[in-house]
């Protein structure tokens, strides 16, 4: 059974994916021309990291 403390570590790590994935989409965005497709992919998953259910569909 996960402790306090793992669950906070799980936590911090989901947060620090979902800034990377961030910074990613919109250095992507800004600096590179890509597929809309692909740009969809990169915010769908950082809507799935903060459960955002209505941003996922």
């Amino acid at each position: 059974m996960p402790t306090g403390k793992d669950i906070q570590i799980t936590i911090r790590s989901i947060i620090d994916e979902a800034r990377s994935t961030a910074r990613e989409l919109l250095n992507e965005m800004e600096s590179q021309d890509l597929s809309v497709e692909r740009y969809l992919m990169k915010a769908k998953k950082l809507a799935r990291l903060q459960r955002d259910s209505d941003a996922q569909k």
